[in-house]
């Protein structure tokens, strides 16, 4: 292969990847619409139109120049081409990045089938609430609840099938509004009791679980050297979500959604560099692709509410998980497909669509009838022609009919209910000395268990005062307990022994059962990675910490060793 074919065959197969990085940002842009990713999706589209320029310069030049002086204007040419249009670059940079748009993944589409199939299947006024995902990796920072929310209220525009009671005792305003109403007599007539709620967590975040590098040198090729090189890393999210029912506190079998995601992270670079007398010309390119944490979290997030909505109503929620707005290959076809049409071709197939679903009639103008249609589907309202809109025209579906009956809670009941909430959980914490004097280099265990199915959270003291999580922890992240099923502290599948190391010291442990997921409503320091000290805090802290968030039923026990 001579240096003209290398040349072109390399600028060619990264304008193919160029090409598809270019989707892959304009996808991550719309679901995550941040600035870095809409400078990410137009430096992206730069490359691209730099590339087709470089191969349309070859081909001029080819036919004329002689091979050697090809090869030194070939590079000459590619620096052009890899050389930033730096008044135009600084224009971009004081102006705003892009319009407005709807944060958008692949599941918004089948979020709207489900809403559909709610209204033919007769599913109405399911009561819900959450407390959200918690990150039980610690890797991840993330608004779980009110993605969680947002999908929920998506499923439930035309259909009003379910509401979801946003109670937070965090919110302190909101707390205290809702007890002057209490005491008052108030919310006995508006306040509803949440029939099911939502609980689970992010339960694994393994970063760089696949990695490739690539390389190719040149040398001695006409005075030119070179190389490329590619690389790709990837990681792995996964979520594990349960349905609840409120008053039994137990978790419905088979209502649950297990599903993860792999973010890839890419990058590609290459170099050509031509000898001439006096100086070196260098050509240098890097691209690179990342893929987003917190979208990959959103979409999980809306595909378990899917699932788990899906699953406690017996709706055919797999045909809304079957719709090619679902399925990344169908979405980057179908982007590759609208881009691929001329304006006259999009406007065409716009309208034709708008036709067969009553939008655009006679006396109504096309920018109405999508504005209208924009309107209703949960997309900005701007009359403009868009990807956005193209994929919503063409993959909505329709519903199948069948029947679902929410669990239904008295009053009576509700009262009883309320006050059960009240009475703390039964907590029993054992060590494995019941005298609790131990040697160094004794290990400590204990057993625990609770009377009544609750959420549990340990933390250690060591001789030093360092005060860390041991439960939930990276091994068993999960804080819900089931009644009358002992624990291991450390568990045997925990990688870690707690040792005790200093002779003529005393250390502890602390642990804490309530009813409601207390671990979400403390102080961030507190939700810190597993088995890491907490800065200045002590076990008599933690326990003022976890009462003084309004957990609901909370008790605890704490046990101090004295190390001989």
């Amino acid at each position: 292969m001579n240096v003209t074919r290398f040349i072109r065959y390399y600028i060619y197969k990264m304008l193919t990847r160029s090409q598809n990085t270019l989707i892959s940002s304009s996808t991550i842009a719309r679901s995550e619409h941040t600035p870095s990713n809409i400078e990410t999706y137009q430096t992206n589209a730069q490359k691209v139109t730099a590339m087709k320029s470089c191969l349309n310069m070859i081909n001029h030049w080819e036919k004329k120049y002689p091979a050697r002086l090809l090869a030194i204007t070939l590079s000459l040419t590619l620096s052009a081409c890899a050389t930033p249009n730096s008044t135009l670059d600084t224009t971009i940079k004081q102006q705003p990045k892009g319009g407005v748009v709807r944060n958008i993944t692949s599941f918004d589409g089948a979020l709207s089938c489900m809403d559909n199939l709610f209204v033919s299947n007769g599913v109405k006024d399911v009561v819900i609430t959450s407390s959200g995902l918690p990150d039980a990796t610690g890797a991840i920072q993330v608004g779980s609840k009110d993605i969680m929310i947002s999908a929920i209220s998506k499923m439930s525009v035309r259909s009003n099938a379910f509401k979801f009671v946003d109670f937070d005792p965090l919110q302190l305003d909101i707390t205290q509004l809702f007890s002057i109403a209490s005491n008052a007599g108030g919310t006995k007539k508006h306040f509803e009791i949440p029939q099911y709620y939502i609980r689970g967590a992010i339960t694994q975040f393994d970063q760089n679980v696949l990695s490739q590098n690539n390389s190719l040198n040149i040398t001695k090729l006409i005075g030119t050297s070179g190389g490329i090189q590619s690389s790709n890393i990837s990681s792995v999210i996964s979520t594990d979500v349960n349905l609840v029912k409120m008053l039994s506190r137990q978790v419905i079998p088979g209502v649950q959604s297990n599903n993860s995601i792999v973010i890839n992270q890419a990058n590609t670079s290459g170099n050509v560099t031509a000898q001439l007398t006096n100086k070196t010309i260098p050509f240098q390119l890097s691209f690179s692709r990342n893929e987003g944490s917190h979208a990959a979290v959103r979409t999980l997030i809306q595909l378990s509410m899917i699932e788990i909505l899906g699953k406690l109503t017996h709706v055919p929620y797999s045909q809304c998980l079957g719709m090619p707005s679902t399925i990344p290959t169908a979405r980057t076809q179908a982007l590759q497909e609208f881009n691929a049409l001329s304006t006259q071709q999009q406007l065409a197939r716009i309208e034709q669509a708008l036709q067969k679903k009553g939008y655009l009639k006679t006396g109504v103008s096309t920018e109405s009838a999508i504005s209208s249609y924009q309107k209703d589907n949960d997309l900005i309202a701007n009359g403009r022609i868009d990807f956005d809109l193209y994929d919503s025209l063409l993959n909505q579906r329709l519903s199948q009919k069948k029947s679902f009956q929410a669990e239904q809670i008295s009053s009576q009941v509700k009262a009883v209910s309320l006050q059960k909430m009240k009475t703390p959980v039964g907590l029993h914490l054992k060590a494995s000395k019941p005298t609790g004097i131990y040697k160094v280099g004794d290990t400590l265990q204990a057993a625990l268990h609770v009377t009544e199915n609750a959420y549990v959270y340990c933390y250690y003291q060591d001789a030093k005062r360092r005060l860390s999580r041991i439960f939930p922890n990276r091994f068993s992240p999960d804080s819900f307990v089931a009644a009358a099923k002992p624990i291991m502290l450390p568990a045997a599948k925990a990688q870690f022994k707690i040792v005790f190391d200093e002779k003529d010291t005393k250390e502890g442990i602390v642990c804490f059962a309530a009813k409601t997921e207390v671990g979400l409503k403390v102080p961030e320091k507190y939700k810190a990675v597993d088995l890491s000290p907490i800065a200045q805090s002590s076990l008599d802290d933690v326990i003022s910490v976890f009462y003084g968030v309004g957990a609901t039923g909370i008790s605890h026990k704490k046990l101090i060793f004295n190390v001989q």
